[in-house]
């Protein structure tokens, strides 16, 4: 905003909170300027802004030249009306965001319903019987922000020493393809 008020200014150099009397640049009466001010925490019915012994809330003003703005709108504008190519969309940034994002995955042997009574109850050392569990079939699946995605479907097997999931199922298509889209 200080860059706006000089003319003279670097526009890459950081904006810097200046007193309107000791400006560089005198107002011009041929200049058309914009005051906004802002009433920090001037919320109703309480206390949003506590300054010890003030009992108004601070305002901070600024000045802006009414052709900065103008300008400002006119290149955000052109920028608009300008074709979009595949990266100017943040599609390729989006989609290499998502391919390096961390995810929960879930390998689930069995699931049961279980009563809140009932899993309060459980104690360090229960044994939980699983009659429909199967060694050679467990469900991957993935968490997500609106449930649980199904992502392919293995066995139990050991890797190397340690347990390991085996994927007996490619991932299907349809989770390919909505990645894909992003």
């Amino acid at each position: 905003m200080a860059c706006s008020i000089s003319s003279d200014s670097d526009a890459n150099a950081p904006a810097q909170l200046i007193d309107i009397a000791r400006a560089a640049e005198p107002f011009d009466a041929d200049t058309t300027y914009i005051n906004l001010t802002y009433k920090l925490g001037d919320g109703d019915g309480e206390d949003s802004w506590l300054i010890e012994g003030e009992t108004a809330a601070p305002e901070i003003g600024v000045i802006v030249r009414l052709s900065a703005i103008k300008s400002l709108a006119k290149a955000f504008q052109e920028d608009a009306a300008r074709p979009k190519s595949q990266d100017d969309t943040g599609r390729g940034v989006l989609r290499e965001r998502v391919r390096h994002t961390s995810v929960v995955l879930d390998a689930v042997l069995d699931s049961m319903r279980m009563t809140i009574g009932e899993c309060a109850e459980m104690k360090i050392g229960q044994v939980i019987s699983l009659p429909g569990a199967k060694m050679d079939k467990l469900d991957l699946s993935a968490g997500t922000v609106s449930g649980s995605l199904p992502i392919s479907q293995g066995e139990l097997g050991a890797w190397k020493g340690q347990r390991a999931l085996k994927l007996k199922a490619p991932v299907p298509e349809d989770v390919i393809r909505e990645i894909a889209e992003i």
